[in-house]
């Protein structure tokens, strides 16, 4: 379907699972039960794929007949191998994922649990929001790879990854300012986390944001073999990277986020981009990414983290909706200017502009 595009049946198909998954979870958290928790999650995942394969033989029947000549063997070696990268890549992502919630619950505590799900769960709907963004440009890419030079696909990698960046960078930037008040108004005062815990846990996300597009190339170019190595590799060090942080270095919740962290700077920052560019794109991969690669994510948080700094300083004078409010719009205001300065020159900025044009003219 995706390489159809018709990704929307698909992306309905997981957000209904996912409304119905939840409603049920918190029930079985209501009742106390983890382990009902998790086996929901399994059981709604396995009914979400049953019903994409079923709408899949549906809708392509005449092009794919269930009964037909045998597949030829090169093109079922390609597409066996290439099941299995799905497959590990699915599962360590899973592990990853998932492991944190039960390194947290079980080495510090429920109460701390419950406080990162309250954290997570707004990082999650930001990071869904991106990848369903994303995700509807597989397609597309996959035909420009076919059609396209290497260098023309380098040059869309690059716009890519800025148009990426700047969703991330207004998002986390706001996120560094409001996401403590907004929980303080949520759920209360007792369901913060210490400021360091939540930088940890923002960084993740703007990791995993601005890992998006070089996952959609990944799809696109079909270089699923490698990265599903990769990531039961990434699994496996994200428990062991945790456990140390948590078990010997007694850090509790900052050990277990922070394990995230080192797994991404250590394997994840070098390996998904060589592997678009080398694997993918037949070329390089240069110093001059990593160089950018810094100096945004230096742009992103040290702003907006001496904007909440100063902000705390004087939290007294405010309440807490009124706090709220003054942080988001100073950091707006700041990371505005600070955005425009950077990017003015910047060609990737000349595109993106041009496709904001474009969709107003449009409409």
């Amino acid at each position: 379907m995706i390489a159809d595009q018709k990704n929307y049946i698909t992306t309905l198909n997981v957000f209904y699972a996912k409304v119905a998954t939840s409603i049920i979870q918190v029930a079985f958290l209501l009742m106390h039960s983890y382990l009902g928790f998790l086996i929901i999650q399994i059981v709604g995942t396995l009914i979400s794929n049953f019903l994409i394969s079923r709408k899949t033989n549906s809708l392509y029947r005449d092009i794919f007949p269930l009964k037909s000549s045998l597949m030829d063997p090169n093109d079922k070696k390609v597409l066996l191998s290439s099941s299995l990268g799905i497959m590990g890549q699915q599962i360590g992502g899973i592990i990853v994922r998932d492991t944190n919630n039960l390194f947290i619950s079980g080495f510090v505590g429920l109460m701390a649990a419950g406080i990162y799900s309250g954290y997570m769960l707004i990082a999650n709907g930001v990071m869904t929001i991106l990848t369903q963004v994303i995700n509807s440009t597989v397609a597309t890419l996959g035909s420009w790879n076919i059609s396209m030079s290497s260098s023309q696909m380098t040059d869309i990698l690059k716009k890519h990854l800025f148009v990426t960046w700047t969703f991330s960078y207004f998002v986390v930037s706001i996120l560094i300012s409001s996401i403590t008040p907004f929980i303080n108004i949520w759920l209360g005062p007792a369901y913060n986390f210490d400021f360091v815990i939540v930088l940890v846990i923002l960084f993740n996300l703007y990791f995993s944001l601005n890992r998006l597009t070089l996952l959609a190339f990944v799809q696109a170019q079909g270089l699923f073999v490698k990265t599903g190595i990769k990531s039961l590799v990434e699994a496996a060090l994200n428990i062991i990277v945790s456990l140390l942080l948590i078990v010997v270095f007694r850090l509790g919740v900052l050990g277990v986020v922070l394990g995230t962290t080192i797994v991404n700077l250590s394997l994840n920052i070098w390996f998904d981009p060589w592997v678009v560019y080398v694997s993918g794109l037949g070329g390089h991969l240069d110093f001059k990414y990593f160089q950018i690669y810094v100096v945004r994510a230096i742009l992103t948080f040290v702003p907006a983290t001496i904007v909440e700094m100063f902000m705390r300083s004087v939290a007294g004078q405010f309440n807490v909706g009124l706090y709220l409010a003054v942080s988001v719009l100073l950091t707006v205001f700041v990371a505005t200017a600070i955005y425009l300065i950077y990017v003015v020159r910047n060609p990737e900025f000349k595109y993106l502009i041009g496709l904001i044009k474009q969709r107003f003219n449009k409409e």
